[in-house]
């Protein structure tokens, strides 16, 4: 059986149905309802399906249709009796919108108390189905152009119907529309703003946004619940709190009403058209836009913009009584963070040593300020216990990215001149330190050749007399000094503890017990390794053998260090 609900859909549609053909074909007999007739009997019917169907505006509440690019449409809102002041509001959402404003007569003959003539009958429904008509005979009250919510005011309108010509110009959108005729209540239908409508923007040294505004009087003088939201972008402000949403959330897909409808072709072909409608506004990435309501609180803190970036903040209030809303005056902020502090000078032919241990950070930031351009630039970094990220802007622009594992040294070829900077990032763990150098003379870096070859190759040798382990490693043409070191692990663990804590930047942080041995050295050739036997170790047991190189009155930088388990017998 059906429910009474059910029923009372059944009978509205058909009187919808009755009406709408009615204002189609005009009889002697017939009357064109109004409002005060109760032109729509209250069934509890939702607004959007009523207005759907009818394509009438219902007084006092806001619908949401959905237009395709450059298709108008019209809607119509009726008015009873003379005098009655009107207002249309249109709130855009992605696209500029234009509407025009019609008003069409209807006779007082036709309010019930005689019959209309034909002459009448065809001037009220060629007014009412005919835009070609209404654009030859009529001129509209009032043209709108606009991407922020406008409104059309008709404070000493007379009866008949009021016709809403609108189209989107930019893209297929959602549009919203709100008619009534009390506008000039006590309390307006929208949200007020209060006198000082400035949306406050601060920036603080705790690298956090503060967004502050006034309450409204809706809330404040008359009571009425209200909502504030408030968001960011990196583009424009928005005009009205349907674009900032749809812009920052992504754009639904557009639908029909529920049990609205009447199962006319038009309206499965219009259903159809909405299914395949693809192209969507995507949802923003969070660090670009942000869209967050905040109840009644009047402020908001935004943390983790980017330094140098410019952002809109807008503050929209919502009547949460009818969800109608005003927007508030937007603002506009470049974030500055205090770096100066964090920024420090690179000085020229001097090692800059940096940790991440003492002096917690996410990165370390140095400048160098190059007067003239020159043909090279050298540039080294040693990374001691860590992976390094390291990024070198010039006038914003990233000309090298790369990681340090050990040691890196590279030449920027032909640098204009003007300020570098160099940006160091350590991440995850262990967090270490590190050395990093500039020179525009090659030959003035302090640190020592490397081969291309870095590693270090053990053969393991049992001459009766104890455990021997022979190592050989790649040499340079230039004499540097070699020194061996070995330590006796306890486990893997303790070696992997031991290689994320150790610091490959000074040899002379290691033991003394734990040197093996030093020595001055070049290659003779391209190929000549050097060969030593280190002696005297301790059978099935595990080491570490590091080599390190040390340039004359320099640095030292480390080979790769190896590992090696001794037999169980030797």
């Amino acid at each position: 059986m059906k429910t009474v609900h059910e029923n009372m859909t059944s009978l509205y549609r058909a009187l919808t149905l009755v009406v709408a053909t009615s204002l189609l074909c005009l009889c002697h007999s017939q009357k064109i309802p109004r409002h005060g007739q109760k032109f729509f009997p209250d069934f509890s019917i939702p607004p959007a399906e009523l207005f759907f169907d009818t394509k009438t505006l219902p007084d006092g509440h806001q619908v949401e249709p959905f237009l395709f690019h450059n298709e108008p449409k019209r809607y119509f809102f009726p008015i009873d009796d003379d005098n009655t002041p009107v207002a249309i509001t249109v709130i855009p959402c992605v696209s500029t919108v234009e509407w025009k404003v019609y008003v069409i007569d209807v006779p007082d003959e036709n309010s019930g108390n005689g019959p209309v003539s034909d002459n009448q009958v065809m001037q009220t429904t060629t007014g009412l189905v005919s835009v070609a008509n209404v654009h030859s005979d009529k001129i509209p009250l009032q043209s709108f152009r606009s991407t922020s919510a406008m409104t059309f005011h008709g404070s000493d309108g007379h009866s008949g119907v009021y016709m809403l010509e609108i189209k989107v110009t930019d893209r297929d959108s959602h549009v919203r529309l709100f008619a009534t005729t009390s506008p000039l209540t006590s309390v307006s239908p929208f949200p007020q703003l209060p006198s000082d409508n400035k949306v406050k923007v601060v920036h603080d040294k705790r690298q956090r946004t503060k967004v502050t505004w006034q309450p409204s009087p809706t809330k404040t003088v008359h009571g009425q619940p209200v909502e504030y939201c408030v968001s960011f972008n990196r583009h424009r402000n928005f005009m009205t709190q349907c674009s900032a949403s749809t812009n920052i959330f992504g754009e639904t897909r557009p639908t029909v009403p529920p049990n609205a409808g009447f199962g006319f072709s038009w309206e499965k072909e219009l259903k159809a058209k909405f299914s395949k409608h693809t192209n969507l506004i995507p949802p923003a990435k969070p660090e670009n836009a942000q869209f967050v309501c905040k109840g009644s609180k009047t402020r908001h803190v935004f943390t983790g913009l980017k330094d140098g970036q410019k952002y809109y903040f807008d503050v929209f209030v919502v009547n949460k009584l009818n969800n109608l809303t005003s927007r508030y005056s937007g603002s506009s902020l470049v974030v500055k963070n205090n770096n100066k502090r964090r920024v420090k000078k690179l000085p020229e032919n001097t090692i800059v040593s940096g940790d991440f241990l003492k002096v917690p950070s996410k990165h370390h930031v140095y400048r160098y300020k190059l007067n003239k351009a020159i043909g090279k630039l050298t540039v080294a970094i040693q990374a001691c216990s860590a992976v390094l990220h390291v990024k070198i802007t010039h006038k914003d622009t990233t000309i090298k990215h790369f990681k340090v594992r050990s040691y890196k040294q590279f030449q920027l070829k032909k640098p204009k001149s003007g300020e570098y900077l160099i940006k160091i990032v350590s991440r995850g763990k262990p967090k270490g330190a590190y050395k990093l150098f500039i020179a525009r003379n090659a030959k003035k870096i302090p640190f020592p050749t490397l081969p291309k070859d870095k590693t270090v190759k053990a053969l393991q040798t049992t001459d009766g007399r104890g455990c021997d382990v022979t190592i050989t490693w790649s040499l340079t043409s230039k004499r540097q000094k070699y020194c061996i070191f070995k330590r006796k692990e306890k486990s893997s663990k303790s070696l992997v503890s031991w290689i994320a804590k150790s610091s490959r930047c000074n040899s002379s942080l290691r033991k003394n017990s734990d040197k093996v041995a030093c020595m001055n050295l070049r290659a003779k050739n391209r190929k000549s390794v050097m060969t030593y036997t280190v002696r005297k170790l301790k059978a099935a047991t595990t080491y570490t053998v590091d080599v390190y190189v040390t340039k004359r009155d320099g640095e030292t930088l480390p080979y790769q260090p190896i590992t090696i388990t001794t037999k169980r017998k030797c």
